[in-house]
């Protein structure tokens, strides 16, 4: 059963949700200005207003004569139903009957550049609004259990380091490869170098000995050319010797 203390409560959270609701109606209807509205002339482009601020035609900027330098305004055409949110700048107009200058861009933006003036409603554009509870949604149910467990699995940001560790490893290896080859290499020119070089000796050690022995067999030829002809020599003196021997012996028996 509801008691006393239950429709008071319920009372007052009528009341509340009325006042949150009406005061905001209330202040728009208060604030909501209807009159007509003209716009700048594109001639006066760049001159500077009672705000200090240089109007520009692309602006969507506006001229009034009470609201606050920066206040936004909502302005609606009626006639068409557009709208514009515009920012106060300067102050006017002047005209009996007007209630807010617009820049040559908003004005077109109502569509009221043909007309020249138009009717208009202007309030004070206010962004916030009143927060409502979220809609609820459902979330789909999702099984974090697992089954069994896999040591070999491993994570993401875990196998990107194992790649760049072994990368690093392979790289190691084949340096330590090509400097091993290096050295293989440097040990085997080493020893073809000393190889080379004992042949070249020994080369050259069998030259001298070669030379040495044709030099000792063209010296004994030499001597026993010299003792040929040293033979022929002594040859051809016997023979001379004989010969004169002959002749005096034939000589001194003819003169007998």
């Amino acid at each position: 059963m509801l008691t006393l203390r239950h429709l008071a409560g319920c009372v007052m959270v009528l009341v509340s949700l009325l006042m949150t609701t009406a005061i905001p109606v209330c202040a728009q209807q208060k604030s909501l200005q209807k009159g007509k509205a003209s716009y700048y002339s594109r001639r006066i482009d760049g001159h500077r207003t009672s705000s200090g601020e240089r109007l520009n035609n692309d602006s969507l900027v506006c001229a009034h004569r009470t609201h606050p330098f920066g206040t936004k305004l909502l302005v609606k055409n009626p006639a068409n139903g557009k709208e514009v949110i515009v920012r106060v700048i300067d102050r006017g107009p002047f005209t009996r009957g007007r209630v807010v200058d617009l820049s040559y861009e908003a004005a077109r933006r109502l569509g009221m550049l043909s007309a020249g003036v138009a009717m208009v409603e202007v309030s004070v554009y206010d962004d916030t609004e009143i927060p409502y509870k979220p809609k609820e949604y459902s979330m789909p149910e999702l099984e974090l259990e697992m089954t069994h467990r896999d040591n070999d699995i491993t994570p993401e940001w875990q196998k990107g380091k194992n790649h760049k560790n072994g990368a690093a490893k392979e790289k190691d290896k084949s340096h330590h490869a090509e400097k091993d080859a290096k050295s293989h290499h440097t040990e085997k020119d080493v020893k073809t170098h000393h190889a080379e070089k004992d042949a070249k000796a020994a080369m050259t050690t069998d030259g001298h000995a070669m030379e040495k022995d044709g030099k000792a067999d063209a010296g004994v030829a030499e001597k026993a050319a010299s003792d040929v002809a040293k033979n022929k020599k002594g040859n051809t003196v016997k023979r001379k010797t004989t010969v004169k021997r002959r002749k005096a012996t034939t000589k001194k028996k003819r003169k007998k």
